[in-house]
C-alpha cells in the first residue's frame, strides 16, 4: 500500500485509481479474515478515492465506487451501501462489475 500511496502522491492522474482498487481489495481480504475494524478502514478508504474520482469522472470510476460500497457492505451488512451500490451499478449496467453487483442483490 505505501508504494500505491507514493506513486498517487507523485502523480494522482495515474496512480490514484490503483489505490483505490489496492484498498478495496484489502479490505476484501480482511472482511474474508473477519478483521472487520481493518475491512472498514480499507474499504472507506477505497470509498472516498473513487468518490473523488466518480466526481471527475463518472463513466470511468462510478463502476468502481459501485463495487467499493458493495465491498463495505459485504462485512458491515449496512443495507445504505448496498441500496449505494445497486442504485450505481444500474447506472452502468454492461459494465462488468456493475453487472455481477445487480445480479447478486437482485437473487
Amino acid at each position: 500500500i505505501k508504494m500505491n500511496e507514493a506513486l498517487a502522491a507523485e502523480n494522482p492522474e495515474r496512480y490514484m485509481p490503483d489505490l483505490g482498487r489496492v484498498h478495496r481489495n484489502v479490505g476484501v481480504f480482511y472482511t474474508e479474515q473477519e478483521e472487520y475494524l481493518n475491512a472498514d478502514e480499507h474499504c472507506s478508504k477505497a470509498i472516498e478515492i473513487f468518490e473523488a474520482l466518480a466526481n471527475k469522472s463518472p463513466e470511468r470510476y462510478t463502476p468502481d465506487l459501485a463495487m467499493s460500497y458493495f465491498a463495505y457492505a459485504m462485512f458491515s451488512n449496512d443495507s445504505d451501501s448496498f441500496e449505494k451500490a445497486l442504485k450505481l451499478a444500474k447506472e452502468y449496467p454492461e459494465n462488468r462489475m456493475c453487472k455481477r453487483i445487480i445480479d447478486r442483490l437482485r437473487g
